[in-house]
């Protein structure tokens, strides 16, 4: 007997859910279903920032979503093909109330700390 799996919405979420449960279970037939699909969504186009960072999850399970995504992103941002998937890097600030560094930050690209002429402007709620 065949597992039947229906994900409802092909948006981001649900197409990636889709996948994730394809690639765990490839005996399974699984089925998206949705009302609208590509640009009719709010995922066509929709911005994103890959930073494995969730409260409450285990530092090992952070560490791996940073490596597995880094060897994902990374390469097809770099790649001929960055324009036409969305993916590209960017540059921006990512301030911490705590000056203990994230674990997963020795999976990411060109990180540094806060210039010391920046950080006045910062003191006052982050380390």
């Amino acid at each position: 007997m065949v597992l039947k799996i229906a994900v409802i919405g092909a948006g981001i979420v649900g197409l990636s859910s889709a996948v994730a449960v394809q690639n765990r279970l490839p005996e399974a037939s699984v089925d998206v279903i949705a009302d609208k699909l590509t640009r009719h969504t709010t995922s066509h186009g929709s911005g994103g920032l890959f930073a494995p960072r969730a409260e409450g999850i285990p530092e090992a399970l952070e560490n791996r979503w940073a490596k597995d995504g880094a060897e994902h992103f990374f390469p097809l941002a770099a790649s001929s093909e960055s324009a036409a998937s969305g993916v590209s890097f960017i540059t921006g600030l990512k301030l911490y109330n705590s000056e203990k560094p994230v674990a997963w930050v020795k999976y990411m690209i060109n990180v540094q700390d806060v210039p010391p002429e920046l950080k006045p402007h910062f003191l006052k709620y982050y380390k």
